[in-house]
Parts: C-alpha cells; sequence; structure tokens
C-alpha cells in the first residue's frame, strides 16, 4: 500500500500543510527542501568538476622519445600540445637506448620496433622503413647486390633499433 506520509513519518515531522483545496510546505517543509535542493547542486557541480578534470591536463608527463623520429615528428607538435594543456609540465627526453619506464619514471615513450614487455600498452603510431644506402666508390668497388641475401657478403655499417 502507497503511503504519501512516509518522509514525514520517517522524519517525525510534518512537511507539508494539506488542506481539502491547496498544499503548502511548512516551514519545516521548506528547510528540508532547501537544504535538499542545495545538496542536488553540490552533485551537480561535483560531478561537472569530475568532468571537467578529464580536460584539463595537470601535472608532470614525462616522455622518452626514439631520438630520429621524436626529434621529426614529435618534438614539433609538443608546442601545440603545450598550449593545448598549459596546466601540464612536459620533461622529454631524447634517446634510442631501451629503458625501463618504470625505474626511469617514464610515463611514456615512442620506440621503432616491437617490444618484449607484454605489461605495455602500446598503439602503432606510424610505418618505417628500412633502406640500404651505399656509396658509388663503394658499389664500383665491391659490386652492387641484387638480393637482401647478397648484403650478407658486403662490408656493412648496420644501425638497428634493438
Amino acid at each position: 500500500m502507497y503511503r504519501p506520509l512516509r518522509l514525514e513519518d520517517e522524519l517525525g515531522v510534518r512537511l507539508l500543510q494539506r488542506t481539502t483545496r491547496s498544499l503548502t510546505l511548512t516551514k519545516a517543509g521548506n528547510r528540508f527542501y532547501q537544504r535538499c535542493q542545495q545538496i542536488l547542486n553540490d552533485l551537480e557541480e561535483a560531478e561537472l568538476e569530475v568532468k571537467r578534470s578529464q580536460l584539463i591536463l595537470i601535472g608532470t608527463l614525462r616522455l622518452d622519445l626514439s631520438f630520429v623520429f621524436g626529434k621529426l615528428h614529435i618534438a614539433p607538435a609538443l608546442l601545440q600540445f603545450s598550449a593545448q594543456y598549459p596546466e601540464l609540465n612536459l620533461n622529454v627526453s631524447f634517446n634510442d637506448r631501451l629503458i625501463d619506464l618504470i625505474e626511469e619514471g617514464i610515463d611514456a615513450t615512442v620506440r621503432i620496433g616491437v617490444s618484449s614487455d607484454s605489461g605495455l600498452i602500446m598503439h602503432h603510431l606510424a610505418t618505417t622503413r628500412y633502406i640500404t644506402c651505399a656509396s658509388p666508390h663503394y658499389l664500383a668497388r665491391y659490386g652492387r647486390p641484387t638480393t637482401p641475401t647478397e648484403l650478407l657478403q658486403h662490408r656493412c655499417v648496420n644501425f638497428i633499433f634493438p
């Protein structure tokens, strides 16, 4: 059975003055209503604050970038990124050595290749190509390889990401 007076019973106070023609708030009812309105407004403000905090990045972001890729592709975008998130401090380093992100306090890194650390969350940013180069003098002296396997017989300086 529906009981319209249940809240009044629970609070032990009359909230509404009832007549056959009208309903009005009592003094206690008005105070209760005003306080509930304030609670709802505070709740809405708290929700907006949390939603806004998702849009505003605050603190320090520590990035470690592959030297060449970072300088060519990431560094030019950092100025705009920094302007978009002025409350965020960027701490950026460039190197090609393998690092322990946790030990070195790095939040994110950009590397070329495949990681063997399955605990990392990785996203594909771009595709790179490897090229083999030789000077005309070298080719005249040692010949031009026609297959990748022939490179094994040549004098090569290899730069391969770990």
